[in-house]
């Protein structure tokens, strides 16, 4: 009888997932998701942001070789992220980024679970890598590639590899503007994944010598046909207390919201939160 049970939930659960991908025609979607929680207070913004590094592996790695110090790294907990399906409520993430002249390299892993319900818990897991190469002081190229892992039920795992090729220009030491296409795969189950192309500003501006503005704005067109946007600003007081907000105008990978946080910087090491 349980038998039984398992196996009607899996073809429920199919077929949902079949109408689903007629209207969005893409799976793997939470590999889109914001991992860095400097990126999640900015709506997911700043692609061509080079002040913070440490989860470039999951996207932009053609910005590490502006980065101004040789090492960054980064642990993150979300309780709930905009796009993540019900019950995936604890997603933690791990990011480490270098760059070594000219050379940047990156490497990430997030692994996201849900609330069991009966038998079955909800489970995501996603590892990504980028490297990146500056070509002068002015442009720079990258690739990212990544392998996601998604559960949907007992027994039925999709599991896709995608990349993203990206190249970043930068107009004075203040403005970047990064493009290129990402999650390039093939498909998983006959369904798509998320591909897209991407255009990215960033202008980093300081002031009065002890404050700090960056403006961010990230585009998407996805090949599916819909489209989003982020936009994100942070203020900066000394280099040690950050405020961000911003606003994302969604597409179904990452879909509409308003979010916020604070940021804290001391000897080398950052404290940041954001809410969504």
């Amino acid at each position: 009888m349980k038998k039984s049970l398992i196996i009607t939930a899996v073809l429920i659960f199919a077929a949902a997932l079949q109408m689903s991908a007629q209207e969005n025609a893409e799976v793997l979607q939470f590999a889109r998701g914001t991992r860095d929680p400097r990126a999640a207070a900015l709506a997911g913004a700043g692609a061509a942001s080079a002040t913070s590094v440490a989860y470039a592996a999951f996207r932009g790695a053609s910005a590490i070789p502006f980065f101004s110090g040789t090492l960054d790294a980064g642990a993150s907990y979300q309780k709930a992220r905009a796009g993540s399906e019900v019950g995936k409520t604890d997603n933690m993430h791990l990011g480490v980024a270098g760059r070594i002249g000219h050379l940047g390299l990156a490497i990430g892993g997030a692994y996201e679970s849900g609330v069991p319900d009966g038998f079955f818990s909800p489970s995501n897991l996603l590892l990504s890598a980028g490297a990146s190469y500056g070509i002068g002081n002015k442009f720079a190229v990258g690739v990212n590639a990544r392998y996601a892992q998604e559960e949907i039920a007992h027994g039925v795992t999709l599991r896709g590899f995608s990349a993203d090729i990206t190249a970043s220009a930068r107009f004075a030491k203040e403005f970047t503007l990064t493009a290129g296409a990402a999650m390039l795969g093939p498909k998983v189950r006959d369904f798509s994944q998320p591909m897209h192309i991407l255009a990215a500003a960033a202008w980093r501006h300081t002031f009065a010598q002890a404050h700090s503005l960056e403006v961010l704005a990230d585009g998407e067109y996805y090949f599916s046909g819909s489209a989003g946007a982020s936009f994100g600003l942070e203020y900066g007081y000394k280099g040690m207390i950050f405020v961000r907000g911003g606003y994302r105008a969604g597409a179904p990978a990452l879909p509409s919201h308003a979010s916020a946080g604070m940021g804290f910087a001391f000897g080398g090491f950052h404290l940041d939160a954001a809410y969504i």
